[in-house]
């Protein structure tokens, strides 16, 4: 059965999409773990993200820069 979802174009598509997104995700997860992290570093962190995922999401002249 995964095998047989593996090898769907679509899902394949899906899941290369989706190691790119986790991975960023998962580098602004980490710097929220950290005991004494700094709020303004975290900001930035967290903008990063959302100007990230917006950029791969969005059709640019549709986007508006609000950071």
């Amino acid at each position: 059965m995964l095998y047989g979802m593996y090898r769907d174009e679509k899902n394949r598509l899906y899941l290369v999409y989706l190691k790119s997104v986790l991975t960023e995700v998962q580098v602004a997860v980490k710097a929220f773990v950290g005991e004494r992290s700094d709020p303004a570093k975290l900001l930035n962190t967290l903008v990063s993200l959302l100007q990230s995922l917006s950029n791969k999401v969005t059709i640019p002249t549709a986007r508006i820069d609000i950071f």
